[in-house]
């Protein structure tokens, strides 16, 4: 790459990175009087013990090589971002992962997770960083507060999330692992109802042997044969 293009892309970066921290930081304001505290791009609100709340603003990435984009399959997200939700709960991370989560929680590890323009739209929408981001942030904040907050609503203690873990109407959750997640949950609550929900999971995981291994496995830890 010539020099004078090295630098090019060197100024684009650093402003980019620039344009999108005062937007980030102007959104951090508000969810500071939520209780949020920040941490690089990720926002994290503790709503009980072991369970956060979690807001993540990822940004797209450099497209490095020229056949980097690929129409159809690879695009470029640069000069772009979204907003990341999570719900993190501790009960199923120490069974998973076999040890405590850290003080402050990345989003990529949250159990239960979605996109802000997922539940705005249905889209799979990418921000671009701008002159405008005044404009931008407080729309962000906008949506935050009503469909975000909404969605997080569902999700603020483990009752909660063991009933809604399973339920098929909230918008843009992951149905799938819900059983087992809210089995893993419940059996530290009550365990024989523990028990029923990783034993449902397991029946319904029957086309995929190496996923029924796992659960097993997991079953084991929290002291339940199945």
């Amino acid at each position: 790459m010539p020099f004078f293009k090295q630098l090019d892309t060197m100024t684009d970066k650093s402003n980019y990175t620039k344009t999108l921290d005062k937007l980030q930081n102007i959104v951090h304001k508000e969810l500071k009087t939520f209780g949020y505290i920040k941490k690089g791009r990720t926002h994290n609100r503790i709503v009980d013990d072991g369970i956060v709340h979690v807001i993540n603003f990822q940004s797209g990435e450099y497209p490095v090589g020229d056949n980097y984009i690929i129409p159809g399959i690879r695009e470029s997200y640069y000069g772009k971002f979204t907003v990341n939700l999570g719900i993190f709960v501790n009960d199923i991370y120490e069974v998973t992962q076999g040890q405590p989560a850290k003080d402050f929680i990345p989003e990529y590890i949250c159990q239960i997770r979605t996109r802000l323009p997922e539940l705005t739209n249905s889209n799979d929408d990418w921000w671009a960083v701008d002159d405008n981001y005044i404009q931008l942030a407080n729309e962000i904040i906008s949506e935050l507060t009503t469909d975000a907050f909404k969605w997080f609503s569902n999700f603020t203690n483990r009752e909660e999330i063991i009933k809604n873990l399973q339920n098929k109407k909230i918008k843009n959750l992951l149905i799938r692992i819900g059983k087992l997640n809210a089995g893993l949950i419940q059996i530290k609550i009550d365990k024989r109802k523990g028990e029923e929900l990783l034993r449902e999971h397991y029946k319904l995981s029957s086309e995929h042997k190496p996923h029924q291994e796992y659960v097993v496995e997991l079953a084991k830890k929290v002291g339940v044969n199945i």
